[in-house]
């Protein structure tokens, strides 16, 4: 499902084109050629952006709007791969908090567990 419509922007990860297709039917439902394809799929790339905490300049939104005049089921395997990026991320940081301690940014530090 799109993260438009409230949930995880994509699934965990794509074994076939269909199964992209289909993440993003409620885009392709929409009119090919009128703009709507573009603008859900621009939405698409923006929110899973967002929801990994990823800000993006000018040039960024940019690269966003070309990467969504491509193929719907194509923008859905990008926003998966920024979406498992970002887990990827999140999981190394939990994996960190188990080692002897994790540095934050921006400054201060997580102790690790006590012996």
């Amino acid at each position: 499902m799109a993260a438009t419509q409230g949930t995880d922007p994509v699934p965990a990860l794509f074994q076939t084109e269909r199964e992209a297709a289909a993440t993003v039917q409620h885009i392709t439902d929409g009119p090919a050629g009128c703009g709507a394809w573009r603008d859900g799929c621009h939405r698409l790339l923006e929110d899973t952006c967002r929801v990994a905490g990823v800000g993006l300049g000018a040039f960024d939104e940019q690269v966003l709007l070309e990467l969504a005049d491509g193929e719907p089921p194509a923008v859905a395997v990008i926003a998966g791969l920024i979406r498992r990026a970002h887990a990827a991320g999140l999981e190394e940081g939990r994996d960190a908090l188990g080692a002897a301690g994790v540095a934050l940014p921006g400054g201060g530090w997580i102790s690790g567990p006590s012996m």
